[in-house]
């Protein structure tokens, strides 16, 4: 029985609009997926970016802490090492100023047990207490030296650093001026005094002195080698008790020579630059003022005086 043959099935062309609108809806949904992928992506990126935002800004507040942690921790070490190194630099600068001070004391310490061995009583009997020690260079010692100055007579000061009395005049008479430590009274001693006759005659001690009375012992050198002891009473000028040459003073004009008198009782003994002159007794003053004095023997004259010191004995 031959095979029933299908039936003829009739394909219908699909019309050019109808393939367009294929098109057109595959590109629709090609571009709806496109836009919902790239939606997707976008918003991955968004929370991807917010989130390295976020850890960005969680890092860069944790740096921030971490600096400023550190930075105060350097502030505080800083701080602290100052603070230490102030409070070291106080306690050095203590250690020092009391290592100073410390060496100050023993230098003084020092100087006065140098002073005290130095300025023994050079003199026989050697054994002098020293009460009186004075540069003379000022007034400031409690001694009270005159100080004045009458023109065309007599001065008594203070100057470069030394003692000055000056008697003017050129009368021919032989005139002494003496300068006195107003706060001094001495029995027995030792006086001692370095004299620079800058300008006319003599220079030297006054001692057993009232200067209110203007009695008083007087021992001068003079700028010619020579040297006298008298004595003085109400400003008359006696005979000399020892006078003449001696060749331990120092000539001339601006020559410093050291003099020194030791009385004790009625008994006068003369030194000059150390040397024994003489020796005398006499009575007639016990005790009283030092001073020191300038002698006028043919002009006006001008000495200097420095380093008085007194034992007494």
């Amino acid at each position: 029985m031959p095979r029933a043959r299908p039936p003829f099935i009739t394909r219908r062309n699909l019309s050019n609009g109808a393939y367009i609108l294929i098109i057109v809806s595959v590109l629709l949904i090609i571009a709806g997926s496109g836009v919902l992928f790239y939606t997707a992506v976008s918003d991955q990126i968004a929370t991807d970016q917010a989130h390295g935002t976020a850890t960005a800004q969680t890092n860069a507040t944790t740096l921030a802490r971490v600096i400023t942690k550190t930075a105060s921790a350097e502030l505080n070490a800083t701080m602290t090492a100052q603070t230490r190194g102030t409070a070291t630099a106080l306690a050095s600068e203590t250690v020092v100023a009391q290592a100073h001070a410390t060496a100050t004391a023993q230098a003084n310490a020092n100087v006065t047990a140098t002073a005290q061995a130095v300025v023994r009583d050079p003199y026989p009997p050697y054994g002098g207490t020293l009460v009186l020690n004075d540069p003379l260079n000022d007034n400031s010692q409690g001694y009270n030296w005159d100080e004045y100055a009458l023109p065309s007579s007599k001065d008594c000061k203070f100057v470069a650093g030394a003692y000055e009395s000056t008697i003017h005049g050129t009368s021919g008479i032989e005139r002494s001026k003496a300068c006195f430590a107003e706060n001094t009274d001495f029995t027995n001693f030792t006086f001692q005094v370095q004299v620079t006759v800058v300008k006319g005659s003599c220079g030297g001690v006054s001692f057993r002195g009232d200067s209110k009375a203007g009695n008083f012992y007087e021992f001068h050198v003079c700028s010619d080698g020579t040297y006298q002891l008298y004595n003085v009473d109400m400003g008359t000028i006696s005979s000399p008790f020892a006078s003449g040459s001696f060749p331990a003073i120092h000539k001339g004009l601006g020559q410093t020579n050291v003099v020194a008198v030791v009385a004790i009782g009625n008994t006068i003994t003369l030194y000059v630059n150390g040397q024994n002159i003489t020796s005398v007794i006499n009575s007639l003053d016990s005790h009283g003022q030092i001073g020191c004095e300038a002698t006028e023997i043919d002009n006006s004259t001008t000495v200097m005086f420095r380093n008085a010191m007194v034992w007494t004995l």
